[in-house]
Parts: structure tokens; C-alpha cells; sequence
């Protein structure tokens, strides 16, 4: 199951929020910016009724705020998943013909998709209507799987999924080339994705870097600073344990390919720099000389900088 990018992820913005306010009887929030660069993967956290769908809504185009703006990059295509997304299926055709709505896979794939999510065999021929409701959200999801998009947005993805299904989703999220902004409860898909996360508590905003891992130790930090009563600790299964050592992993291995391509890029600008001193006509400039000295020097010390974060990585 592998869910594919409209157009590989690039550099440059998909979506960008300015100033954005949405009130009730208290504002949600407001003056909120968010910027999303293609590939960009952001969750949004907090509390129940912090407004987290309704940010995403927002993001997503399908409610305006009450003050602010979003712009979509010309170009993007998006896909959305609801909390609500049962009922957005459209009604009197089967599992396979829903899924293959506006989609770019062929019938067979799009009963491999259903089977990875519990419904193969003949549940693909079965209509809509004749599923629950938890299992009319996998059948969103594979429609979700089924198209190309460059920029996601999920709203609990991962609730009525039993354990091998929401396994299976997070590591076709997580394979995933385009960007996407992440509602979740989910604190194990969201250590496995979310390399920012936006906090909305209290009709504020926090926007915080280096993952979700980060968020965790200040939201540790903040409940330090108020104590709580003591409980009795609990053991992790051993199921869990294996599954926060295959999160390390995974996360130990983003980092040192992060660093790999801080390499290559510092590598490529040095070599710039060098290949731009065999131009003869600089030297009658001897300012110029003095400056691309300089760069090269800096350019050399970043590159045997990085090279040393890489090895104490490997």
C-alpha cells in the first residue's frame, strides 16, 4: 500500500496563513500564521474544543476564518479526510467503485488497498451502505490512498482502526513524499510524522519545532511546574516497548539522512565557490577575490562541521 505525491516533493511553499482568527463566545484562535513547505509534515495539537478541525477546516478551504487568509501555491492538489468522512461516500456503489472515484489505480489495486485495511474479498462488492461506520472510514482512507495529492489533510486518521490497519496506515504516511498537517490524538503516529507541531490551548498558539518528541518534553515541563497526584507507575508491554524502539529507530534514521542532505547541499556550494576562482576575469576585481576567499573558507569549515555531525551520527 503506498500513497503517491501528485509531483515529487520540491522546495518552495504549498500554503501559507496569515492572521488568522476564528472565534465563538472566546477566540479559538487568532493571529495565527502558518507556513507549509512542500513536504512539510505538521501536527496540530490540544486540548478537546481547542479548535484543531476547525483549524484544519480553515487551512483546508472549507470554512473561511474570521479574519485572516489563506493561499494555496498555484499547482497544488490536496486531499482532505474528516472526522465525518463515512458520510461524504457516495451513495448506491460498492467499496471498489468508491474507492476508484477520482482516483488514478485500477480495480485490482483498489481492492489491495481495501484488503490492507481489513475489508478484501468480497466486502469490496458490497455497497456502501452496507458497512458500519468504522469501517466506512477505512473505505475513506483507501479513497484517500487511491488519489494523487501534494498537500494532505487528515482529521483522525487513525480512530476505528484496529492495530494492524493503523500500522499499516502510518507506514504509508510515513513513506509519503508530499506535504501534510495531521489532526490526531494518536501520540504514536504523530512521533512517527510530525516534524512541527502547532499547539492551540486556551485561545493561544505555540508553533514548535524538531518534532513531536519536543512537544512531549515541554508538555512535561509544563506539568512539572504543576503538580499533580502521585499515581502508581504501570510497566510497558513488551509490545509497546518494541514499538518505541522501532519509532527510535525510524527517527535516528530521518536525522542522519536530514544531516547526509545538509552535506550534499554544503558540499555542491563549495564546490561553486572553487569552480567560480577559475574564472580569470574575477582577479581584476580584487574586492571580489577578498569576499569569495572569505565564502570559500566558511563554505570549507561548514563542510567538515557537518561532515563531523554525520559521523557522530553513524
Amino acid at each position: 500500500m503506498k500513497l503517491e505525491a501528485a509531483r515529487r516533493a520540491t522546495s518552495g511553499m504549498a500554503l501559507v496563513a496569515r492572521g488568522l482568527r476564528v472565534a465563538y463566545a472566546q477566540p479559538l484562535f487568532e493571529h495565527l500564521d502558518v507556513a507549509v513547505a512542500r513536504g512539510d509534515r505538521i501536527a496540530v495539537v490540544g486540548p478537546n474544543g481547542a479548535g484543531k478541525s476547525t483549524l484544519l477546516s480553515v487551512l483546508a478551504g472549507r470554512r473561511a476564518p474570521d479574519a485572516g487568509s489563506v493561499k494555496l501555491m498555484p499547482g497544488m492538489t490536496t486531499a482532505y479526510f474528516s472526522q465525518d468522512a463515512a458520510d461524504e461516500l457516495p451513495r448506491g456503489c460498492s467499496a471498489v467503485e468508491a474507492v476508484l472515484d477520482g482516483a488514478t489505480i485500477v480495480p485490482e489495486e483498489a481492492r489491495s488497498l481495501l484488503g490492507r485495511l481489513g475489508l478484501g474479498g468480497d466486502a469490496g462488492d458490497k455497497p456502501v451502505e452496507a458497512f458500519s461506520g468504522g469501517e466506512r472510514r477505512r473505505i475513506m482512507l483507501a479513497r484517500l490512498m487511491a488519489r494523487s495529492a501534494d498537500l494532505l489533510f487528515l482529521d483522525e486518521p487513525t480512530n476505528d482502526l484496529d492495530i494492524a490497519s493503523r500500522e499499516a496506515l502510518e507506514t504509508v504516511l510515513a513513506a509519503y513524499g508530499g506535504a501534510m498537517i495531521v489532526v490526531s490524538h494518536d501520540r504514536y503516529l504523530l512521533r512517527r510524522l510530525a516534524e512541527r507541531v502547532i499547539w492551540l490551548r486556551d485561545g493561544r498558539s505555540t508553533t514548535i519545532e524538531n518534532g513531536y518528541e519536543r512537544f512531549e518534553a515541554l508538555q512535561r515541563e509544563h506539568r512539572s511546574e504543576q503538580p499533580e497526584p502521585a499515581v502508581t507507575a504501570k510497566l510497558p508491554s513488551p509490545a509497546i516497548l518494541e514499538r518505541e524502539e522501532r519509532l527510535a529507530r525510524e527517527r535516528r534514521a530521518r536525522e542522519l539522512a536530514a544531516c547526509e542532505r545538509e552535506v550534499a547541499r554544503l558540499d555542491e556550494e563549495r564546490a561553486r565557490l572553487e569552480r567560480e576562482f577559475t574564472d580569470p576575469a574575477i582577479y581584476e576585481d580584487r574586492a571580489l577575490v577578498q569576499r569569495l576567499e572569505r565564502d570559500l573558507q566558511a563554505a570549507r569549515d561548514a563542510v567538515e562541521a557537518a561532515y563531523e555531525r554525520w559521523e557522530a551520527m553513524s
